[in-house]
């Protein structure tokens, strides 16, 4: 092919030059030649004879066929050219690509710089708040401490009266005051307790003779001696259940009766224009429909006050109707309050839907409560339409929480729902079942059957 390319233009000159060189070789042929002009032709002849020879037929076929040749590598090397500008095209709209993404890439990590500064800003915050966490609970738990040895030198104190009531004693207490006012209150403390002592000492003699007469005179069992009545350390705030009724028919105690305004006319009209009759708190002996309104219960926790007045004061101010046990109407009509040695707190509302809007006006009510005390993890509901205030027959709404608490026995949890029993007084239930462990005597072999104990704390205890 290469040898074909270079002898191509050639062979192409000396063909368009062969014609005029054979016609003039024909007109020589034709004239006579002279000896001298004879020696003449012989040199023009060897001059042809020098010449190149005309192209074969097989020399023009391959000069035709690389000329197709050429025609083809010229289309492939257009094709070639335009696929390396459309290269060139795709390689300048990658690198126009990988800028920009270099671009976003370079925002992005001042994005995680600022991020990442912000996160060791709250990471020292939180350092800082976990430092003095650490120091508030230092302090807690040094407070904690006070209190427990302020409660240990009270009870010491409370021992020590109980252990040394001579006069003598007493006198004694009280002139090693420190100052007139310690002196003062001193003295003030032993009148208190003295007559608080009286008549909690009365109260446990009458309860155990008591006893005494039920078992021996009515059930005619034989008794060995009986052991002393074991108090309660606490007589305040020991409760872990109350109930409070709901009436429009408040109890008047004489002293409130005299300090109301005066009229011709003491009905019972004349006393709800003179006083307001709604009423929550306890109910009165001899006098169903009544109820004595309660501000201040010593018997739990001071939160049951705050959680009771509150939701009289509501109810009161929002025109709530209160039940009327007579009638048997009225929205609201009885409140349980529950809590554990655990810290957990549950309510249980009674109403009496007899209106369309009461059920709305029971949820409005208890979400007010749910919101203004948080310590409340259960709060539940019923439509009591009964003649009484028991609950065992019917079922109970969840209005917030759970449906239960939990009570806390060494290392035993009971759970507790609203229709559970359990002794009132935690504290002095476990002193109760210790001594029944005691008498107990279990050892283990003893096939024992736990009948109508409630939650199955004693039996529990037993076994643990």
């Amino acid at each position: 092919m290469a040898i074909t390319f270079s002898l191509a233009p050639f062979a192409q000159k000396h063909s368009a030059q062969k014609k005029p060189v054979r016609k003039t070789a024909v007109t020589a042929k034709k004239k006579p030649a002279t000896p001298a002009r004879k020696t003449n032709s012989r040199s023009h002849a060897a001059r042809k004879t020098s010449k190149p020879a005309a192209p074969t037929r097989a020399e023009r076929k391959a000069a035709t066929y690389s000329n197709a040749s050429i025609r083809g590598l010229q289309g492939q090397r257009a094709s070639i050219r335009k696929k390396i500008r459309e290269q060139e095209q795709a390689l300048q709209r990658n690198k126009a690509d990988v800028k920009k993404r270099l671009e976003d890439l370079m925002a992005l990590n001042g994005e995680i710089d600022q991020r990442q500064k912000k996160i060791d800003g709250i990471q020292k915050d939180i350092h800082h708040i976990d430092g003095n966490i650490g120091i508030l609970q230092a302090q807690l738990k040094t407070l904690q401490q006070q209190l427990q040895d302020r409660k240990n030198k009270y009870i010491r104190s409370m021992r020590y009266m109980s252990r040394h009531h001579t006069v003598q004693d007493k006198l004694m207490f009280i002139f090693s005051a420190k100052n007139l006012t310690q002196m003062y209150r001193r003295l003030s403390f032993i009148r208190q307790y003295s007559s608080y002592q009286k008549v909690q000492g009365e109260a446990v003699k009458a309860k155990q003779k008591q006893v005494e007469d039920q078992l021996t005179r009515i059930g005619k069992i034989e008794l060995p001696e009986f052991r002393p009545i074991m108090g309660s350390v606490k007589t305040q705030e020991y409760r872990n259940k109350i109930e409070f009724g709901c009436s429009n028919k408040r109890w008047f105690t004489a002293e409130e009766l005299a300090q109301l305004p005066q009229k011709e006319d003491d009905t019972v009209t004349s006393l709800k224009e003179r006083h307001a009759q709604n009423a929550i708190g306890f109910h009165i002996t001899g006098a169903f429909d009544k109820i004595y309104p309660i501000r201040k219960c010593w018997l739990m926790d001071d939160l049951c006050n705050k959680i009771r007045n509150f939701v009289f004061e509501y109810a009161d101010s929002h025109n709530y109707t209160f039940y009327d046990l007579r009638e048997q109407n009225g929205l609201l009509r009885n409140m349980m309050i529950r809590n554990s040695n655990t810290g957990e707190w549950m309510l249980v509302f009674q109403f009496h839907y007899d209106e369309e809007g009461d059920e709305q006006r029971a949820l409005e009510l208890m979400q007010q409560v749910a919101d203004k005390f948080p310590q409340i993890t259960s709060l539940m509901y019923v439509d009591n339409q009964k003649g009484n205030d028991t609950i065992n027959d019917l079922e109970l709404s969840l209005f917030k929480g759970n449906d239960h608490i939990y009570e806390l026995m060494e290392d035993l949890k009971f759970k507790v729902g609203p229709k559970s029993f359990y002794q009132t007084n935690t504290e002095q239930a476990y002193h109760l079942y210790c001594v029944a462990r005691e008498f107990a005597n279990l050892t283990g072999d003893e096939l024992v059957y736990d009948l109508y104990t409630g939650t199955g704390t004693i039996a529990n205890l037993q076994n643990h």
